[in-house]
């Protein structure tokens, strides 16, 4: 089957939605599809595949020349447009998705976070592809609540799993001590964090829990924080005698960044809302077999099966604990799902929309 994947933002452009993307993309054509990815344009890319088209400028209606050049010449038979994404985040996308609509062509979506709110600038983009789409799933829980009184009778909703952005790496423990070598953390624990790094990821309270005298830490990933909290971050590690150089990796190759989770002693995600299982960091970090602490507003304690310690976003002092724990035992890795899985359940979705 002809499946044109449409998101805003694509690797190596930091964006979770978009990684989402990327690899669903890859597992549909490993199975046999015909599978491109239509995302923004890049000024650079460590990603060269060609069915992954960089060609949209802006995503409002101006978008309307790039979509009927490749519809055109790809023909698909799923538009399946992913939202929301970094790429989208500046523009009401409505004309947009009214012209998708007008393509004659099924449109699958997947909404990947809850709903914006009403006065938000892209809720009308939000509202547009939900009543566009012939079929609409979810990762989150319990979202048909926020879909009532939307749907039409025709429309299908399915929720459906998410999984790890990264493969699982393959160090001996011999290569795990040589990664810790090269960071100057062999006699200490190597603490890790992994995402796009907002405010909301809590750095900042990380690192005030954090004793650089036994642990090295890790900020693996792009930085997307304002000006003045980035100061306030080298200010507080510089006085706890951290290197902030040392500390932010920027954007790694997704091999690379496989390798330093499973290198370390823990990755740490201390989201303020909580972690949710959705969360592909998480996952990724999970299915390197390292100890994970992570928040959570539904879910406490230790979780042998996924080696993750989980506790309330405001219990500071449980997290204080954790860390300071001696050790951390390594497991061979835990996939709530795979990407095979995911696949298989939006074939039958696709199945489902091609034939009507």
């Amino acid at each position: 089957m002809r499946i044109l994947n449409v998101v805003g933002s694509s690797p190596p452009e930091a964006c979770g939605v978009g990684d989402f993307v990327y690899s669903l993309s890859s597992q549909l054509r490993r199975e046999g599809h015909e599978a491109l990815l239509l995302t923004s344009r890049f000024p650079t890319s460590a990603i060269s595949e060609d069915w992954v088209l960089r060609n949209v400028e802006a995503w409002g209606g101006g978008a309307r020349d790039e979509f009927e050049a490749v519809i055109k010449q790809f023909r698909p038979e799923i538009i399946h447009v992913h939202f929301p994404s970094a790429g989208f985040a500046k523009t009401d996308g409505s004309a947009l998705f009214s012209f998708l609509e007008g393509s004659g062509i099924p449109i699958v979506s997947t909404l990947h976070e809850y709903p914006p709110p009403p006065d938000h600038s892209s809720h009308v983009s939000w509202m547009y592809l939900v009543r566009a789409s012939a079929a609409i799933t979810y990762v989150r829980p319990n979202y048909e609540a926020h879909l009532l009184n939307l749907l039409s009778d025709d429309q299908i909703t399915m929720r459906i799993p998410s999984a790890p952005s990264l493969r699982r790496a393959s160090l001996s423990t011999s290569e795990e001590a040589e990664q810790k070598r090269k960071l100057h953390s062999q006699e200490r624990r190597l603490v890790v964090t992994f995402g796009f790094n907002s405010e909301s990821k809590r750095i900042d309270l990380l690192v005030d829990l954090i004793d650089f005298r036994r642990s090295k830490l890790l900020v693996i990933g792009p930085i997307g924080v304002a000006p003045d909290y980035m100061q306030k971050l080298v200010a507080s590690i510089s006085s706890k005698g951290g290197v902030p150089s040392d500390i932010f990796t920027g954007y790694l190759p997704p091999h690379e960044v496989s390798n330093l989770l499973r290198a370390a002693d823990i990755a740490c995600f201390l989201d303020e809302i909580g972690c949710g299982e959705w969360s592909t960091s998480l996952m990724s970090a999970q299915a390197q077999g390292t100890y994970c602490l992570a928040t959570s507003v539904s879910r406490q304690g230790y979780v042998k099966e996924e080696n993750t310690f989980y506790c309330l976003p405001s219990d500071v002092g449980t997290m204080r604990r954790v860390l300071s724990m001696m050790s951390y035992p390594k497991s061979s890795g835990y996939e709530r799902s795979s990407w095979s899985e995911i696949a298989t359940s939006l074939d039958c979705i696709y199945q489902k929309c091609t034939s009507r």
